[in-house]
Formats: C-alpha cells, sequence, structure tokens
C-alpha cells in the first residue's frame, strides 16, 4: 500500500512539473535554499486547499460546475477579486457562478 501511494504521489508531482503551468524547477530552482522550500511548500498547500474545496465547499463545486475548464475557473476567480471587494468568500464564489455584478 506504501508503495502504491508513494507512486501515485510521485506520478502526481511529476504531471504537475512537466505539463502543468507551474514550472516548478523553474520558478523556485533559484534563490536561497529556505526560500525555495518555503514556496514550494506554499504551492502544495495550495494544491490540498483546491482538493479540498473540490469535495467540501458548495459554492467552489458549483463555480467549478459552471466554469468547466480549471484555467477559466482560476482566470475569473483572480480577476474577480481583483476588482471588487467581498466581504465572504462564498459571496464571492456565488458571483463567479452566477454571473451577476458583485455587491456594492
Amino acid at each position: 500500500a506504501a508503495r502504491s501511494r508513494w507512486r501515485i504521489e510521485n506520478e502526481s508531482f511529476n504531471t504537475l512539473k512537466r505539463k502543468g503551468n507551474n514550472n516548478l524547477s523553474h520558478n523556485f530552482g533559484h534563490g536561497k535554499r529556505g526560500l525555495t522550500n518555503t514556496l514550494f511548500q506554499l504551492n502544495l498547500l495550495a494544491f490540498a486547499f483546491h482538493t479540498i474545496s473540490d469535495f467540501l465547499c458548495a459554492p467552489w463545486q458549483q463555480a467549478r460546475k459552471y466554469w468547466v475548464a480549471r484555467y477559466h475557473f482560476f482566470e475569473n476567480l483572480r480577476t474577480i477579486s481583483r476588482l471588487c471587494y467581498f466581504d465572504d468568500w462564498s459571496t464571492l464564489l456565488k458571483t463567479l457562478y452566477q454571473t451577476r455584478a458583485p455587491p456594492a
């Protein structure tokens, strides 16, 4: 079981490293060792947050269903969070999948 787990994790990270837009080696290969490790671990936390949200957060699931491609979802999330202030997370996500103007 442990070998299977490691195989799955290694394949996932290799896919992210080679085919993803993250360019882990390039982005984190420069600078001091402590900074590299910190940035890499923050990146892993972001992946964990996205995975947990995919399973547990209903507004996140609805927004992801509306924006089928993950790239479009995050691009719209980035854009709307730059332009508007939201009191809470669920209001932000509801604005993403209802495609209405955000609250004033």
